[in-house]
């Protein structure tokens, strides 16, 4: 398929941002995952990320018990409220 030079660079950021990170916490708006987020969800597992999809709606706690499904734990003084 054909993608344009902006497209490619979206493709490009996601992966970055995916390298950088120890871990990806994915809240698609459809479950499908479609888009950049269904992108950075597939780059994820493909690079074997430890990657978390979530419900668009969730909630604090339910994004705290990902994260130790996970076996990770936040850091950076990282405070999700």
């Amino acid at each position: 398929a054909h993608l344009s030079d902006y497209v490619r660079a979206l493709h490009a950021r996601n992966v970055g941002i995916v390298l950088s990170s120890d871990i990806v916490i994915a809240f698609p708006s459809d479950a499908m995952g479609g888009g950049g987020t269904g992108q950075g969800i597939r780059t994820a597992r493909e690079l074997k990320v430890p990657c978390a999809v979530l419900p668009f709606t969730s909630t604090r706690e339910s994004i705290l018990e990902a994260v130790e499904r996970l076996g990770l734990e936040l850091s950076l003084g990282l405070e999700l409220s």
